[in-house]
């Protein structure tokens, strides 16, 4: 069986809002981050905390190369 839940646009838009001004509390208007990369998990499971995650199924991100303002 297949889990599903369902989120209104505008409790995600309530929360995202809470949390970005409790950053901004935290941290100030900036946020400075000190790496610049990250795993990259392509595996259709990625949220199936049960499943196997090969090597394969992952590689690298690069932030600087992935943000595009």
């Amino acid at each position: 069986m297949t889990w599903s839940m369902t989120i209104s646009v505008s409790e995600l838009k309530r929360i995202t809002d809470k949390l970005l001004a409790e950053l901004a509390e935290e941290h100030g208007e900036d946020v400075t981050f000190t790496e610049d990369y990250f795993w990259w998990i392509h595996n259709p499971h990625v949220y199936d905390v049960l499943s196997d995650v090969s090597i394969e199924d992952t590689t690298i991100g690069q932030l600087s190369e992935s943000w595009d303002v």
